[in-house]
């Protein structure tokens, strides 16, 4: 499912994966980066699972770690309902600091909730 919103975000937004957009910190070497994890499913509802998906945003500027949170909570926004075999944005998208890393960035991250339709 990271693959998938990365793929979305790469196409909305100036993000690139593998230098901005990763699921392991420890695979760049990039300071400022961007986490996404997808936290497996809750409850399903019939055909449709919902999953809770927390992105991170670290980054040594606080204003550009923000700046990029609201880019993403955009893009996301974009996303909503869910097409046959797909997923979509479901609920509140909702941004908090989360306060700064052992690197000295600034932390933000974009906690959602996504439903993907199964078969």
């Amino acid at each position: 499912m990271e693959t998938e919103i990365i793929e979305y975000l790469e196409d909305k937004t100036s993000f690139v994966r593998e230098v901005d957009l990763c699921t392991d910190p420890n695979d760049t070497k990039e300071k400022n980066i961007i986490v996404i994890k997808v936290i497996n499913a809750t409850t399903p509802f019939g055909s449709l699972n919902a999953r809770n998906v927390t992105i991170y945003i670290h980054h040594l500027d606080p204003v550009e770690s923000l700046n990029n949170a609201n880019t993403i909570l955009s893009a996301l926004n974009e996303k909503r309902g869910i097409d046959e075999n797909s997923w979509g944005v479901i609920g509140d998208i909702v941004i908090k600091y989360e306060g700064v890393d052992s690197m000295k960035r600034t932390v933000h991250s974009v906690l959602l909730k996504i439903g993907l339709q199964e078969d």
